[in-house]
């Protein structure tokens, strides 16, 4: 009953879609109510394209799965994939139809929305958990169990980047500050020069692993979820506090944040998050994904 994929819809923020081992949930009104049946079974991962309204991909235990009315209705997208887990999906915000897949065979990408997929082309990393790009350059980012690897190519070829150590679960070029995140068993590492060097994050950041990781450039803030909770860096990732206290159900594994400033956290046991920034405080508010109930959990401190 693992949450394990959060997402909001660009062209409509009201929009939030799960994903996990039981049916996905869908939810029209920013988390207030919740609808089961809007996804595959065993889903990984979701993905929204923000250039094309209502169209999100789901990566599921067999490949991958498209949306083209905002999760409603599901059809398979999986010509030239192998049938294989799809742990991690990467739209291309500035080239149309441009998608990448992390599966147990390295990065495929699709330049037709899904329609075909190819395989990765030189170094590419074997077993992928995690996609990412930068906000200010070429490089595209693949969390692999062997660390992380870089791209500049658009995803067709892949280089290993300095000394990560994996598996690497979550990733993050922030543009909040200029770092690149990755996070793994061991807690959350950060690369300050493009990913050749990285040492691990402190500044009370819990050493345990780090599932997932998210950003609201609005606020400056960056956050952290795994099995420590939720941690959130208002100061570009070098020190770190709990973001929402008194969550019943700590242990975390996706992240989405809203326009609004509303952060979403998916985690074991069917349950969700949601966090409500308001002028007094952050509200975090649960909903248990088999009964569909919501309530508060407390404020931040």
């Amino acid at each position: 009953m693992t949450v394990s994929g959060i997402v909001v819809d660009p062209s409509n923020p009201n929009v939030v879609l799960t994903c996990g081992a039981a049916t996905g949930f869908l939810s029209p009104n920013g988390g207030g109510t919740w609808f089961p049946g809007y996804a595959p079974l065993f889903g990984l991962t979701l993905a929204f394209d923000p250039l094309a309204p209502g169209v999100v991909y789901e990566g599921v235990s067999e490949g991958v799965f498209k949306s083209t009315d905002g999760g409603q209705t599901w059809g398979l997208a999986n010509t030239g994939l192998p049938r294989n887990l799809v742990r991690a999906l990467l739209v291309l915000p500035d080239a149309a139809g441009h998608v990448l897949a992390g599966t147990a065979e390295g990065v495929y990408r699709t330049t037709d929305a899904g329609a075909n997929w190819a395989p990765p082309g030189t170094a590419a990393p074997a077993v992928v958990h995690a996609l990412a790009r930068s906000p200010a350059s070429t490089n595209l980012w693949a969390g692999a169990d062997d660390g992380v690897y870089r791209s500049t190519d658009g995803g067709v070829n892949w280089t290993r980047a300095g000394n990560a150590t994996g598996p690497v679960f979550a990733l993050l070029d922030s543009a909040v500050a200029p770092k690149v995140f990755a996070g793994n068993a061991a807690g959350l590492l950060v690369s300050t020069d493009g990913g050749t060097t990285w040492t691990a994050v402190g500044g009370g950041l819990p050493a345990s692993d780090v599932f997932a990781l998210a950003e609201d450039p609005d606020q400056s803030a960056i956050y952290a979820g795994g099995a420590a909770g939720v941690f959130e860096s208002l100061d570009g990732g070098s020190t770190w506090a709990p973001a929402a206290p008194g969550l019943t159900n700590p242990y975390v594994f996706s992240l989405a944040v809203a326009p609004n400033g509303t952060l979403f956290a998916g985690a074991r046991s069917g349950s969700v998050f949601r966090r409500v920034e308001t002028s007094a405080d952050r509200q975090p508010v649960e909903r248990s994904e088999g009964r569909g109930e919501t309530r508060e959990v407390g404020p931040r401190p």
